[in-house]
């Protein structure tokens, strides 16, 4: 087999290998974004039951257009918050962002210089 002849085998070889890969890839893809469009898609919720005198994090931060926690969905590595339109975002840590306290309830950790859970900065 002449040296010529093994390239143009390659050439085929290898094209046929590209042309697979992009088929697949292509196939991949069509499977993978309606999974992706669910993980990502907004949570629908339900209408928060009506309250007397009683505000939750949804309907304060529908009242004051700003995110509010809920200190009660709060884990060591993650925060969840009501927002404005009435949908729910998890913050989540790659570390801790919440500390047990004495009570065993979780608090945010303060990570500004001279804040409540840092010693005092020393010049």
């Amino acid at each position: 087999m002449s040296g010529q002849h093994r390239r143009r085998v390659f050439r085929r070889e290898m094209a046929a290998v590209i042309t697979v890969a992009a088929v697949t890839a292509g196939m991949l893809s069509a499977v993978a974004r309606p999974a992706l469009a669910a993980v990502t898609a907004p949570r629908a919720r339900p209408a928060p039951a009506p309250s007397v005198g009683v505000s939750t994090p949804s309907v304060l931060a529908a009242k004051t257009h700003q995110p509010v926690e809920f200190p009660a969905k709060r884990t060591p590595t993650s925060a969840t918050w009501a927002l404005p339109d009435g949908q729910e975002r998890t913050v989540v840590g790659a570390g801790l962002i919440n500390y047990p306290d004495a009570a065993g309830k979780l608090q945010p950790i303060d990570n500004t210089p001279g804040g409540r859970h840092h010693a005092p900065l020393r010049v």
